[in-house]
């Protein structure tokens, strides 16, 4: 997900209260200037940042099936590969 959409999510580590040696993973939503005060987050801003995860993630995936055909010696157009995914 950070790769996909690196704005989404923070990640902190942090030590343990009285383990000297154990750290925590703490993920809280990527803050906006509009939720920065917010606790929650919106079903509208939800939807909107599920619709950046997929828009991101088909961008990716796309990129990586052109990289795979071409290793592959196989000629396309960059319409043909957008059709398959659309």
């Amino acid at each position: 997900m950070k790769t996909v959409y690196p704005s989404a999510l923070e990640f902190r580590q942090d030590k343990c209260p009285g383990k000297s040696s154990s750290f925590e993973l703490t993920v809280e939503f990527g803050k906006t200037e509009d939720s920065l005060s917010k606790l929650t987050l919106t079903a509208s801003e939800m939807l909107a940042r599920k619709d950046t995860f997929l828009t991101n993630l088909l961008k990716i995936t796309k990129r990586h099936h052109q990289v795979q055909l071409y290793n592959l010696g196989l000629s396309f157009s960059a319409e043909t590969c957008i059709s398959c995914h659309s």
